[in-house]
Parts: structure tokens; sequence; C-alpha cells
């Protein structure tokens, strides 16, 4: 006898007479339900929001539609699989991958789902209802006490459930089969979460409430809200208004405000653009009107964006028998690394971070992209990449870069400079736009470069690169994205191997000494007169590091936002404030760990230039 038994991490192990026979690396993420088909199959639900179809140990599909982890899976006899998440959807899905429906109800987290020889579906959720569907219609909705763990029918067509109050309760359609008259009224004063048993009482309104506060009242066998009214300092009965009338909603959706007590408008434009990115999409499942506002409201969409705190990006190798590459979030103040993508090929390198989106590199071949939406296009660049911005009087995204001689026949053997934007299939010559001839024996000689791990720095809108030697003087070039053209800065008397940086609204210069015990900071304090200051010196402590004259040259040192600097070396990542004092100190789990001059800001705006349907390696893609 076999036994499949579905394990958190992200594998399937398989079971006979008590010993595991077999593992199954599964999914991305916790596998949460298993499905076995009579003919054999058998389908996987995970919180990577995904499904899958195995034959064997082979995946025949993978079942992408989902925007959160999918908890249940049940057969639709006849039809396909049903799905329910905690996106709040149930899906119907065809054998063969494609989603047939779609049912949209619920007004949180869906536990369960299960479907009848008579085409009926029953799903239960987090919002203490279980909803009967007709040919996705709901059809009735059975309010309980509290949260729904499950919901099953019975071969006759009753419907069993499983509620957190440890009762299960039996419905039916049949007259003959209803219990008593007095147990059916206890029933229905339990109905709606109010804990009559324990409620405020009116000897709670005898004091001063505060803004917002409600009180349920005990009024014979009910309970009764009243709100604290701010402005005339009195208890006032029933919830306060909203700005938002509960009729402009179907009936099936009154249930889901989820607080009366706060204006919609407060929630939806203060409260919901201050989650993370997950967060956000999960409030999309709670009624149609925020699922419309949440997805297309091109300014609300920004203003999360804007909202989001941006995290230093480290990359790492992961220890399986695949190569995989992980980028990961640092978040300096919780001190804590959190991966947010997995790519297929090792050899992919961060080259821009912008406006949520990051631009990967492999030879002759790049990748623009979001990962929050997992949205992405590649283009074949030309082979030196100079740069990516926003053009904001357009609203395009552009990416600046250079041939290593003329395409043109025409014109002389030396280097041209490109821009690429993004939704366009040309690229566009604008040669070597110089202020002056200095500028243009730069650009002639290719004297303007960028790395992986030295990029060009998007400030005031133009692109600024890390300094050269000019005629015994350091000098840095900027790209005025407006004019397109180039011009001299001069930059501080620092090495050739000072690194530019972004911190707290000006242009840095901070380099490291030759015996990687001192990083000295400058800062660009007068922009227009093009006044550098050195600020300060941050002192690394090399006996916590424990750094041997030989690990010292395999060391990464980012100056992260608020002046502190992160040192990655092997699998360890070190952040050190500006005293020179560890304040974490990371032992990653995979090896290779790098921490690079990149920051991600999570977005969930929509950008016209990305393809329509988002993929993985299969295809083409570069995330797993």
């Amino acid at each position: 006898m076999n036994v499949i038994y579905s394990l958190c991490p992200k594998s399937l192990r398989r079971w006979r007479d008590g010993n595991a026979v077999e593992i199954l690396v599964a999914h991305e993420a916790a596998v949460q339900t298993v499905l076995k088909l009579p003919s054999g199959e058998l389908f996987t639900g995970s919180s990577d929001s995904t499904i899958k179809l195995w034959k064997g140990r082979i995946c025949l599909h993978t079942f992408s539609g989902h925007a959160d982890t999918v908890c249940c899976l049940a057969q639709m006899p006849g039809m396909g699989i049903l799905s329910a998440s905690h996106d709040g959807t149930i899906k119907l899905w065809a054998l063969t991958g494609q989603p047939l429906l779609e049912m949209i109800g619920h007004t949180s987290l869906v536990y369960s789902v299960d479907a009848h020889s008579s085409g009926l579906i029953a799903s239960g959720s987090r919002d203490r209802s279980v909803k009967i569907w007709k040919d996705g219609i709901c059809v009735q909705s059975i309010e309980h006490p509290g949260r729904i763990w499950d919901a099953k029918f019975l071969d006759n067509g009753d419907v069993v459930t499983a509620c957190c109050d440890g009762i299960v309760r039996i419905w039916t359609t049949g007259n003959n089969r209803l219990c008593h008259d007095e147990e059916l009224a206890a029933y229905r004063k339990t109905v709606g979460g109010l804990k009559l048993m324990d409620p405020s009482g009116a000897a709670g309104m005898t004091q001063q409430g505060i803004v917002a506060q409600t009180l349920i009242v005990r009024e014979g066998h009910t309970g009764v809200a009243y709100s604290w009214n701010s402005k005339e300092l009195k208890w006032d009965k029933g919830y306060p208004p909203t700005t938002v009338s509960k009729n402009q909603y179907p009936t099936s959706w009154r249930a889901a405000q989820p607080c009366d007590s706060i204006p919609e408008d407060i929630i939806i434009w203060e409260i919901i653009p201050r989650l993370p990115a997950k967060a956000f999409a999960r409030c999309r499942a709670i009624c149609r009107l925020w699922r419309h506002v949440l997805t297309s409201n091109g300014d609300l969409l920004l203003k999360h964006h804007c909202a989001q705190p941006s995290h230093p990006i480290a990359s790492c190798m992961e220890r399986s028998d695949r190569m995989l590459y992980d980028l990961c979030a640092f978040d300096p103040w919780a001190g804590v690394l959190s991966p947010f993508a997995q790519l297929w090929d090792p050899c992919l390198m961060v080259r821009a971070s912008c406006d949520g989106l990051l631009v990967l590199s492999r030879p002759r071949c790049f990748y623009v992209c979001n990962p929050t939406t997992r949205e992405w296009l590649s283009k074949c660049f030309l082979p030196h990449f100079l740069g990516f911005y926003p053009h904001r009087s357009s609203g395009e995204y552009r990416v600046l870069c250079r041939s290593s001689k003329s395409l043109d026949p025409h014109s002389d053997d030396k280097p041209s400079y490109y821009i690429f934007t993004l939704g366009s299939s040309e690229q566009r010559c604008i040669g070597r736009p110089a202020a002056s001839a200095s500028e243009d024996d730069a650009l002639a000689e290719g004297s303007v470069n960028t790395t992986s791990y030295r990029p060009s720095v998007l400030f005031q809108e133009d692109l600024h690169f890390y300094p050269v030697k000019k005629q015994g003087s350091n000098m840095l070039m900027v790209f005025n994205t407006t004019a397109e053209s180039f011009r001299w800065m001069s930059a501080p008397a620092t090495p050739e191997s000072a690194t530019l940086f972004e911190m707290d609204g000006k242009l840095v210069l901070y380099y490291i000494d030759e015996d990687i015990t001192m990083i000295d900071i400058c800062v660009l304090q007068d922009y227009d007169n093009e006044v550098w200051e050195f600020k300060y010196k941050i002192k690394l402590p090399v006996a916590d590091l424990r750094l041997s004259a030989r690990s010292r040259g395999y060391i990464s040192p980012v100056l992260y936002e608020k002046g502190g600097v992160l040192i990655s070396m092997h699998s360890r990542l070190v952040q050190v404030d500006t005293l020179g004092s560890v304040r974490s100190d990371i032992i990653w789990s995979g090896s290779n760990l790098s921490i690079t001059p990149y920051k991600l800001k999570q977005s969930l705006v929509r950008h016209t230039f990305f393809p329509s349907q988002p993929g993985g390696a299969s295809s083409g893609g570069p995330f797993i």
C-alpha cells in the first residue's frame, strides 16, 4: 500500500509499510494539498501559488493563475479539478491546465472546496461562510459562528462543515431531516460572530471612547453596536457612516466591508498602500470593487510603490542538485535577508535597478523585469551597457548603451552611443553628443564604462559614471537624459576604485583602503558648483570580521542609505554602522553570497512594454 504525504519543505514523500521510499522536490514553497485521481494522476497545490500535475516523477503541467497559496484541491466529475486559494477565489481547471471558470464571492481566505455529482460546488472560508455554487454563480451562502476549515458533500447532496467553534454541522435540503426549532433558534443567536456571552455591556458606555471605537452591548438576547462620536463626545447607536454606501455593492458582497468604523477611502488610500506587495494583492479578494480599484487604478499602484522601503539586493548560489541563483533583499533595520526571486541561469547579473524594475544581463542578452509581478522582456542590447533610466517628460523607460565601434559605415571607426526605448523595436543612434572636444575625446576612447559592481547612478534625472583620470584631475562623466548629451563634472581626489552612490538625497563617492580597514566617504554638497566635501570615515571592525590576509581580497563592501556599510564574504553578510560597530551578522545557507550596489523597491505598477504573458525559464524568462 502506497501513501502520499505532503511535506512543508517543498516536497512530497511516498511511504510504503511505514518507510519512506521516494522523495520528490515538487514546488518552490510549501506543499499544502495533494489530490490523486482514480486514473493515477497526482495534483499538488503549494504556497508558491501554483498547481502541478504529476505522472510518476514527471511534472506534466504547471497551472498558474492564483495570486496566493493553493490550499485545497478537489475533482469536478467530468470537468477537471477545483482549487481553493488564499487569494479568495475558487478556480475550475481542465486537466490540460486551461482555466475554465473563476468563482469570486468570499471576502477572505478560502480554505476548502468540494464538488457533487449534481454539479454543485461548496467552498468554505475564513469569512465564516460556506458558499454553494452552480455554474459559477453563488446560489446560497450559509453563515457560521467562525471560520470554516472544511466543507464536504455527502453522497445524498447534504453538506458537512467543520467550524472553528469545534462543532461539525450537516446541512440539508430535505425538510424531513431538519433539527428541532429550538436548536435552530439557538444557532441563529450565534451566527455573526458577536461574543454575546462576554460583551462590553452598558457599563462600558459610561466611559469616554476614542476615535473609531465600537462597543457591542447586550440588549436582550442580541448584541447592539454603539460607536463613539468624537465631535459630540457621546455614544451613537449603530456603526459610524462610511464614505461609500453599502447599497452600492451587490447584495452578495455586503459582508465584504471589513471595518465599518474606518472610512473606506482611508483604508484604500492610506492603509493598504503601506502593505507589502503580497498583502496588497490579497486585498483584491475582499470584493469586486476593491479588486477593480487595486488592480487598475494607476495612481493607487504608484502610491503603493512610493510607500515601499528600498532594500539593498544580494545574490547567492543555492546548494542543491541544481545550480540555482537567488536574489535576496536585505532589510537594514531588521537585519534580515529575504529571497525575492530565483533565477535559472547563474550567469545572470544585476546591472541596474529603477522604479521596482531590474535589468539582468548575461553575454549578449539582457532582461528588463519586475520581480514583484514576474513580468519580463528580453533584448539584445549593444555589448556595453551604460545605464537604465525613466524619461520623465515622455513617461518612457530607456537604456543607454555603447558600441565597440561605430555601426555607421559613413562615419569614423570609433564608438557611438545608442538609446533603446522599451516598447520599441529599434535602437536610436545619438553619436557622441559632447559639450566640448575634451568630452568627445573621452567618448571616442570609450572611457565611459560601467560594471555590475560600479554602475552609473541616476541622480537629478541624469546618469553619473564613476571617476576617471583626465589631465591629472579626477573627473566623472554625466549624461543629461533630457538633452541627451555628455559633460564633465569635477570629482574629489580619490582612488580610481572609488564608487558612486546616492545617499540621503546627495551624490556620494566612497572608497576602501588597500588594507581593507577603512572606508572614506565624500559628499557632493553643492551640485551646481560641483563642491565636494569629505564626510567621515568608517573604521572596519577587522577583528569581528575575522579577515585573514588571503580572504581580504574576496570581500565586497557596499554603502547603504543610512551611511553604514554592508560587507559580504563567501556565505556571510555583515552590517557595520557609521561608528564601525557590527549591527548584524548573517550566515547564509547558500554559497557565494555577494552584496550588490542595487536596491529593490517593490512595484505593482503596470507597464505596457511588457509582453502580456509572463513566464519562467521554460518560456525564455529569467525566473524559475
